[in-house]
């Protein structure tokens, strides 16, 4: 925690704003700081998230803000709510169960006036109680949620529903300059690690995950059949997915501290992300002679472009902090403008500055230093793209839910 320059009685941790009492008052009452603590203290309680923004928060088990921001994150994106709603949950299923234990809280998180609480989802996972005041990577959690459902998912109604939903394909290629020489080899992808370090922007950092290496000198590549030979090796997107998610590579290892430091620099991303540029030409034109629904209207082609839905915050260092996330819900994003803050079980109201720029970071080190993952979407505002772009909730009162309402 900062205290302000002025000793002003303010704390800050970056995402709270606490008065203290003022080591130095000017006041002659002894108690006037004891007053305005107690005053902002029972403002805080009394504040209703339902009632403000319509709705409510996760409680944090101590150190699950990490896991409370993804799951706000994936919870506000209908295509991936109707998943999980829709995933078979059978009589068998006990507490191990993650895909039943995710349906609870999403169903709760409907439902409940109060914050919802995400013991029964950790408890699925295997935590121990202990587990739950240890941050984990946030990543990591999200290809655990996303690995077990898939597999909870295969040969029912909404197999490989993740995969469409989230999966992107590359291709790493190595091509000789002077034969005719190439390899390659396809890959899928669930989130793209981007850099922040020396790029500007998003476009910037795309540019450079796709720049060509150039291998000659002592550096050719050995062609089978050609030997040595000067060849361009780089990486082409085949396939990006209806919903990406972006890792911004925040964090680095540092030689010569010799560990793990968080990098500061302002780094700047779109409300609308258009990756036309970046998509490989002869996959492009695969999706153009694809793109048709089931009805036979023609769907738009040619164009990537992907609507900002989220931005997952964290502040801090690499020692420790805090994560909270700015989320744009709503079914047509790219005609919203409203955003709001999910902080644990504090929801808030917040302007499209605040969510979007007031995160791109400060250039110096400090508490506020920008993003970790910026989630970008393609399906939600394109509801005639997919099936799943007019999503119901049918299912939600039939989940297996024998202890709702029960505070554990």
């Amino acid at each position: 925690m900062d205290v302000g320059d002025d000793d002003d009685g303010v704390v800050s941790d970056g995402s709270t704003t606490t008065m203290v009492y003022p080591p130095t008052s000017p006041l002659a009452n002894g108690n006037a700081g004891v007053a305005v603590d107690d005053a902002l203290t029972h403002q805080f309680l009394a504040y209703d998230s339902k009632q403000e923004t319509g709705m409510v928060g996760l409680k944090n088990q101590g150190a699950t803000c990490y896991m409370n921001s993804l799951l706000q994150t994936l919870f506000h994106l209908r295509a991936f709510r109707q998943v999980v709603y829709d995933t078979p949950s059978e009589k068998e299923d006990t507490n191990d169960s993650v895909s039943l234990a995710l349906q609870r809280v999403f169903y709760r998180l409907q439902t409940q006036s109060k914050a919802v609480s995400t013991k029964e989802l950790t408890r699925s996972f295997g935590w121990s109680q202990i587990d739950s005041f240890m941050q984990h990577d946030v990543q990591e959690l999200y290809r655990i949620l996303c690995d077990r459902l898939e597999e909870k998912m295969k040969n029912t109604k909404v197999d490989s529903a993740i995969k469409r939903l989230f999966e992107g394909k590359v291709r790493s290629f190595v091509q000789c300059v002077n034969v005719e020489f190439q390899s390659f080899r396809d890959e899928s992808f669930y989130d793209l690690q981007l850099d922040v370090k020396g790029c500007k922007d998003i476009y910037e950092s795309f540019r450079k995950y796709v720049e060509i290496e150039m291998l000659q000198g002592d550096n050719q590549y050995e062609a089978e059949g050609y030997g040595k030979q000067d060849a361009k090796k780089g990486i082409r997107f085949l396939q990006f997915p209806p919903v990406l998610n972006i890792q911004l590579k925040r964090f680095e290892y540092d030689p010569l501290r010799d560990g793990m430091v968080k990098i500061h620099d302002r780094f700047e991303f779109p409300k609308t992300l258009v990756l036309d540029d970046f998509i490989s030409s002869s996959s492009d034109a695969q999706e153009k002679k694809e793109n048709s629904n089931s009805e036979g209207k023609k769907q738009p082609s040619g164009s990537h472009v992907y609507h900002l839905h989220s931005v997952l915050v964290h502040s801090g260092d690499v020692h420790g902090g805090h994560y909270y996330v700015f989320i744009r819900p709503g079914k047509d994003i790219a005609q919203s403008s409203n955003w709001f803050k999910f902080d644990d079980d504090q929801i808030s109201c917040v302007d499209e500055q605040t969510a979007i720029e007031g995160n791109y970071g400060s250039g110096s080190p400090g508490i506020e230093s920008g993003p970790s993952t910026p989630l970008y979407s393609s399906m939600l505002c394109s509801p005639e793209a997919s099936s799943n772009g007019n999503m119901d909730f049918r299912r939600a009162d039939a989940i297996p839910d024998p202890d709702r309402g029960a505070d554990d």
